[in-house]
């Protein structure tokens, strides 16, 4: 059953480095610490990390991010 091979408890992680004027204040480090603890405290297996650095909220133009995509949709259904 196609059900069976999804497992909800894989996840990858995403995080970015904000710009100057953002209001996010939180570090990649920080970001993908704090995610790391929610995961590991509620049965997440992290699979991935994947970090954006000198991304801008002004744009979508993010190849970290499509890396991330490409990954999630290859590896689905393993």
């Amino acid at each position: 059953m196609l059900s069976d091979k999804l497992n909800p408890k894989n996840s990858v992680v995403y995080v970015r480095d904000f710009n100057k004027e953002s209001l996010n204040k939180y570090s990649m480090d920080e970001q993908e610490a704090a995610i790391t603890k929610y995961a590991t405290e509620n049965g997440y297996t992290l699979l991935k990390v994947f970090r954006e650095e000198n991304s801008s909220a002004a744009t979508f133009n993010r190849p970290v991010f499509t890396e991330m995509m490409h990954y999630i949709n290859s590896n689905m259904w393993q």
